[in-house]
């Protein structure tokens, strides 16, 4: 199985203020499931100010492929129309503890795989 950085589906974030990521579990190289993982403007301003590091993004996405990890043994998948994303918050303090860590955290670009494992 593997996690690919995409495109979040059905949000458009440039009118609100959120953030959304677009994450797809991909399954022996097929299309699996789509998944958003999303934060409001207060969780990533008013709680954090953590969107203004360089490295949010990376530290997003890192979390949110642990979080969909996670997600996939409890959640059942893939939905019957697997092209609809499941919504799910980004833990915006697990984000917050990764960027305060200091661990380094890979550049990721869209499309690119930035997670597998084998069943």
């Amino acid at each position: 199985m593997a996690i690919r950085l995409v495109k979040p589906i059905g949000k458009d974030t440039r009118r609100i203020d959120a953030v959304a990521l677009g994450l797809r579990v991909e399954r022996n190289g097929e299309r699996y499931q789509y998944f958003t993982l999303a934060a409001t403007g207060q969780q990533l301003h008013l709680d954090h100010d953590i969107v203004l590091d360089h490295k949010f993004r990376s530290a997003a996405a890192s979390v949110g492929a642990e979080q969909l990890r996670e997600e996939l043994a409890q959640v059942v998948v893939p939905l019957d129309d697997p092209r609809q994303a499941i919504d799910l918050a980004l833990d915006v303090e697990r984000v917050a503890r990764r960027l305060e860590s200091g661990v380094e955290l890979p550049e990721f670009v869209e499309d690119q795989i930035i997670e597998t494992w084998i069943e």
